[in-house]
């Protein structure tokens, strides 16, 4: 079959788009969340999920990290290249549904808007949101293509949003509203069958990993017990939360559209809201940017009223700002949590420690872990108090500590932002413990010490 100019044409800005996202997140910060270096470098060292490294994430994403790693390399670089590539892969998808809805030069410019606001709203780096991000889109895909979805659309839905689901479980919000959009359009069976495909990828990852603590780190604690725990809710503030009722404001336009489309991407969009509960962050926007984007561009080329193009003109001007003063304040700078002085750091760190043995890390995130190469005490456990202050695990802590005869601390001052404010939080047996069995011998820096055992 042969190909039309126009066909050459896509594929040539297509391709230079591509190249455009790829070097603004060459050129813009990049987030090296130390979760997704910490977990698979502690998996390489024979700690085990959930008993060893208490997290409450499902384990397809630290699975697959450590896998790639293992062909990669271990490194910040290795995990810039997999988000790339993964964004990368979202861009196709986004391109693909656009298609669906608009004609070629719309579509394009749908994936430049979505370009400049995927990377605004902090993707330039890997936490489970952004992975979860293209399961959904290719769901979204098959919905907006196939426009009546039968039998069969359902159960590839159904499984994408399942595979989606046991990456960040905050996917539930988004088949719940699949659910509500097919009782709405009397296909009232189709309801079951979906709910029971997405259950499936959950029962194997069951089956894999093991019940009971799938169950328990990945289900219900997340869902009935850490929105419980103090300092773990985090909401916007005022000043965000009118920036955001201003930036999605295009939103509403689009509700009065006849496009078929229309539905399916206000379902996605506000199930997607569901990932900013419990903890507010920018990140947390990057599953619902493109429904949001796809919203935006069916509004601007359906309504050309006077008000409405006055509306947006003003728009654009809000969010060429913002965009401008994000990149004028993120480029060019180094990896965050990997920058120059933590590498330093972590150098003075192996100096003065020779020690082979398990290392207490205190208040110090993961990054100085991964630089030194230490080997932690188990279970390892981030010092947030929705994971300190679970039933027994400062006595777990301290009870290997005491086994190990664990000789030395690497600890952090606290700050003073909060009783439970991460940084600021002090596990308090743990804290009464270390006090009364080890001592301060030197400062690595203002932002760590040497504690030795002294009993």
């Amino acid at each position: 079959m042969k190909l039309r100019r126009t066909d050459g044409y896509h594929f040539l800005f297509l391709g230079a788009l591509l190249i455009f996202h790829i070097c603004l997140l060459l050129l813009t910060k990049f987030t090296a969340w130390p979760e997704m270096l910490i977990y698979p470098f502690l998996m390489e060292k024979g700690f085990k999920l959930y008993s060893d490294i208490i997290q409450p994430y499902m384990p397809i994403l630290p699975y697959t990290l450590l896998y790639w790693f293992h062909l990669s390399g271990f490194s910040v670089w290795s995990l810039r290249i997999f988000t790339i590539l993964l964004i990368l892969i979202s861009d196709v998808l986004f391109i693909k549904i656009a298609n669906n809805i608009f004609k070629l030069k719309t579509s394009l410019t749908a994936l430049l808007i979505f370009i400049g606001f995927q990377v605004y709203f902090e993707g330039n780096g890997l936490w489970f949101d952004l992975f979860a991000t293209p399961f959904m889109l290719f769901s979204a895909l098959i919905f907006i293509r196939v426009k009546t979805p039968k039998f069969l659309d359902i159960i590839w839905i159904g499984i994408l949003l399942g595979t989606s689901f046991i990456v960040k479980q905050s996917t539930a919000w988004v088949i719940l509203g699949i659910c509500c959009l097919l009782v709405g359009g009397r296909k009232i069976k189709l309801v079951g069958i979906i709910l029971f495909v997405s259950l499936i990828p959950v029962f194997l990852v069951m089956v894999i990993f093991g019940f009971v603590p799938i169950y328990q780190w990945a289900l219900h604690y997340p869902f009935f017990e850490m929105t419980k725990s103090p300092g773990f809710m985090v909401l916007p503030s005022f000043k965000q939360l009118i920036l955001i009722i201003i930036f999605f404001s295009p939103v509403f336009p689009a509700l009065s559209s006849k496009n078929p489309a229309v539905p399916v991407l206000i379902t996605f969009f506000l199930g997607s809201l569901g990932f900013l509960i419990p903890r507010f962050a920018m990140f947390h926007f990057q599953p619902l940017v493109p429904y949001f984007v796809l919203l935006l561009c069916i509004a601007f080329s359906e309504h050309s009223d006077k008000l409405f193009r006055l509306f947006i003109g003003l728009y654009i001007i809000f969010s060429l700002c913002l965009l401008t003063k994000f990149f004028l304040q993120n480029t060019l700078r180094p990896v965050r949590f990997f920058e120059p002085e933590v590498y330093a750091w972590a150098a003075l760190i192996k100096q003065k420690i020779p020690s082979s043995k398990p290392i207490f890390f205190y208040n110090v995130i993961a990054n100085e872990i991964l630089l030194t190469g230490f080997t932690p005490v188990k279970p390892w456990v981030d010092n947030f108090p929705w994971y300190m202050e679970i039933p027994g695990i400062q006595n777990r802590i301290i009870d290997e500590i005491e086994v190990e005869s664990t000789e030395w601390v690497i600890a952090a001052p606290f700050k003073s932002e909060g009783k439970y404010v991460p940084g600021s939080y002090k596990p308090a047996e743990i804290d009464v413990y270390l006090h009364q069995k080890y001592i301060k011998v030197d400062n690595i820096s203002p932002e760590l010490e040497f504690w030795k055992r002294i009993r």
